[in-house]
C-alpha cells in the first residue's frame, strides 16, 4: 500500500511538473502541426536564438517553446513562445521590435502582424510566427493560427 502510494505521487509529481503542450495538433482551419515541439531553457536559448539571446535573457526569459506548422501542405510556419518571469519582460521584447511595415491586430495584450510574420504579448509570454513561404493565402491565415496559439497558451 505504501509503495503504491509512494508510485503515484512520484507519478503526479511528474506529470505536474510538465506543463501542457501549448501548440495544438490543428490549430485553425488549413494549419496542420508538423513535428515535436522543442524546449529551451536560458541556459540553452543560445543553441535556438543565433545572436540575440542576451536581449532575452536581459527581458527574463525562463523558456522558450517551439514549434513547425504547415498551412495546406504549401507554406510552412514556426510559433515561438517565450515565456518571461513578467510580463513586462514580454512586452520589452513586443515593444523592441520594429514597428514599421506592421499593422496591429487584437490577439493577446499587444500584437502587430507584418505579413509573414505576427508577434503578440499575453501575460508573461511574448509569442512570434513566422511564415516562411509568401503565399497570400498562408499570410492570410497567420492571424487565424495566432489566436489559435493564444487560446492553447489561456492565462498561464
Amino acid at each position: 500500500m505504501i509503495r503504491t502510494a509512494i508510485a503515484l505521487a512520484c507519478l503526479l509529481a511528474a506529470s505536474c511538473s510538465r506543463p501542457p503542450d501549448p501548440f495544438p495538433e490543428r490549430p485553425a482551419q488549413g494549419w496542420a502541426r508538423s513535428g515535436k515541439s522543442r524546449v529551451f531553457t536560458a541556459d540553452n536559448l543560445w543553441q535556438y536564438i543565433d545572436g540575440d539571446v542576451e536581449r532575452y535573457l536581459q527581458a527574463g526569459v525562463q523558456r522558450a517553446l517551439t514549434c513547425r506548422y504547415r498551412y495546406r501542405e504549401t507554406a510552412e510556419a514556426v510559433v515561438d513562445i517565450y515565456e518571461m518571469s513578467a510580463p513586462a519582460g514580454a512586452r520589452r521584447i513586443l515593444e523592441a521590435e520594429p514597428a514599421a511595415g506592421s499593422l496591429p491586430v487584437t490577439i493577446g495584450d499587444t500584437a502587430r502582424n507584418y505579413g509573414q510574420s505576427l508577434t503578440f504579448s499575453k501575460g508573461a509570454r511574448f509569442v512570434r510566427l513566422t511564415l516562411y513561404q509568401d503565399r497570400p493565402e498562408a499570410v492570410a491565415a497567420l492571424p487565424a493560427l495566432a489566436v489559435s496559439i493564444e487560446a492553447a497558451i489561456g492565462s498561464r
